[in-house]
């Protein structure tokens, strides 16, 4: 982690809601600040987060990334 801010990478999301199930838990939420959004960016974030593997998945510019959870 960093304390770095990289413009166009760093967005703070409102989170909207929080299912858990079937050892997911799947996190939806929001970017208030749309200026931070590229063109045609989705304001709606969503977030499945799979613990027992460490992973959680997400799209990020229109592709889905995996990305690693650190305790």
């Amino acid at each position: 982690m960093t304390t770095t801010a990289l413009p166009r990478l760093t967005q703070v999301v409102r989170v909207t809601d929080v299912r858990e199930s079937a050892g997911h838990v799947d996190i939806t939420g929001v970017v208030d600040d749309r200026s931070q959004l590229s063109p045609g960016e989705d304001p709606v974030m969503q977030l499945r987060v799979d613990r027992s593997r460490g992973v959680a998945w997400t799209r990020f510019h229109g592709q889905q990334v995996e990305l690693r959870l650190q305790t």
